[in-house]
Order: structure tokens, then C-alpha cells, then sequence
């Protein structure tokens, strides 16, 4: 967690910011694309063992959303240098479903 938001807040201070970061639930992911368009994807797991993240993909909260809660960075990184422990950071928040963004291609 901490190398991820290490590496969003120096990429932001060179103006470099994700296009989607998202929240899926099984990882925290920021999305960022290249001037040639090449897409790039910074995660951290959510969870220490492939039992619990399948666990948690044959549930409720992945069923109804696949996809993943859209996250504000700043806040995170705010949230983890003010000491939340990282267990708590990396749960999905409740929050509606987001659309694929169209800077992922897809």
C-alpha cells in the first residue's frame, strides 16, 4: 500500500494522475496511460491469501459489482499518513458501481 501511494504522489507532483483509479474489491488499482497511449496499472492485492480473495469474488458485494468503486487518491494518501491502518484502507468502500472508462479500451 505504502509503495503504491508513495509512487501516485510523486507521479502527481511531475502532473501525472491515474485516469481510473478504482477500487475492485480484490485489489486497489490506479490506471495510468502514456502519451502513446500505452496503459499502465499500479495494484496492491487487498487481501493475503488467494482463498480469501476467491471468498470474496463468490460473494454478494463482487456480484452486484464487479467492477469497483471509484477512489479519490488524495484522500487515501491523506488517510494513510494520518495513520489508518492499512488493513482498513484496503476494503472496498460502498459506493456505486463505475463504468469502464474509455481511456481503458475496452
Amino acid at each position: 500500500m505504502g509503495d503504491l501511494l508513495d509512487t501516485y504522489t510523486r507521479l502527481k507532483q511531475q502532473g501525472i494522475r491515474p485516469y481510473w483509479p478504482v477500487h475492485h474489491g480484490p485489489t486497489l488499482s490506479f490506471y495510468y496511460q502514456d502519451p502513446d497511449g500505452n496503459r499502465l496499472e499500479f495494484q496492491v492485492d487487498c487481501f493475503k491469501t488467494a482463498e480469501e480473495a476467491t471468498a470474496y469474488m463468490q460473494g454478494e458485494a463482487f456480484a452486484s459489482n464487479p467492477i469497483g468503486v471509484q477512489i479519490d487518491p488524495d484522500a487515501l494518501v491523506k488517510q494513510y499518513r494520518n495513520g489508518v491502518p492499512e488493513n482498513k484502507l484496503l476494503v472496498r468502500p460502498d459506493g456505486p458501481g463505475v463504468p469502464i472508462p474509455a481511456e481503458h479500451g475496452v
